[in-house]
């Protein structure tokens, strides 16, 4: 093999280097088309990272309700896989070339890096939350923006992959929002039972604090105890004022 064709085939992939287009019988103007894929190419590397990350915790989820999340997030995965397709199948039908491998994806995608030491589910939870929102949301721009370029079509395929990620937001979001609920109600649970205790608490200081101011009458040490005894019931006040009003808060 020459020295200029092997130059060629081990050409880095991740090339940012413009493709010419192909010409075409779309109804669109060339320098429209050009647009067009340079805005789905986008989306596509953008799409194409989200899937290997929901694919990354589908894999090493662990931890509560890890069967539920690890088949819900393969589930998103083949979703994502879905749009990839539309999105590249577009590209090339407007006369471009869909920019999908992994070298080009890492290079143009927009999204942050993944934590890769990422365990628990919720954790996975949050992170493809933040991700999946991104790409929903510039997928919802490239709908206007496609509609700026004179193309409903590519318009409609963005909306219908927004659509889906919104399902796919409601689904991680609910999921999120049923741990902090279980969270919560522990937390209330909590702190019902310290505010039960802890007025119980108050009770008994308020009788040991009429007990001893009771029993320092007559004694040398009469003013002592008495002062003892009211410092005492005041705190057993305070303690069942206050913690009467967390039980309350609480139930």
């Amino acid at each position: 093999m020459s020295r200029a064709n092997e130059s060629r085939v081990l050409q880095h992939p991740g090339s940012t280097r413009e493709a010419a287009m192909i010409e075409s019988k779309i109804s669109i103007s060339d320098n429209n088309r050009r647009k067009l894929v340079e805005l789905l190419n986008a989306r596509l590397a953008d799409t194409i990272d989200m899937q290997t990350q929901m694919k990354f915790a589908h894999w090493n989820v662990k931890g509560e309700n890890f069967y539920q999340l690890h088949l819900l997030f393969d589930t998103i995965a083949e979703r994502m896989e879905d749009a990839v397709d539309l999105i590249a199948e577009r590209i090339t039908a407007l006369g471009g070339r869909a920019n999908g491998t992994a070298r080009q994806v890492a290079s143009a995608s927009s999204l942050k890096e993944y934590d890769l030491d990422i365990v628990a589910g919720m954790d996975h939870v949050r992170t493809l939350l933040d991700r999946l929102a991104a790409v929903a949301n510039a997928s919802r721009g490239a709908i206007s923006e496609s509609d700026e370029l004179e193309d409903r079509a590519t318009s409609d395929l963005f909306t219908e992959v927004v659509r889906t990620a919104d399902k796919d937001l409601y689904s991680l979001e609910s999921h999120l929002h049923g741990y902090q609920s279980r969270y919560e109600m522990s937390r209330g649970e909590d702190m019902r039972m310290g505010a039960g205790w802890r007025l119980w608490l108050g009770l008994i200081l308020e009788v040991l604090g009429i007990l001893v101011a009771v029993f320092s009458l007559g004694t040398g040490v009469m003013l002592v105890g008495l002062a003892l005894g009211v410092l005492t019931v005041i705190v057993g006040l305070i303690q069942v004022s206050f913690w009467s009003r967390v039980r309350r808060v609480w139930l």
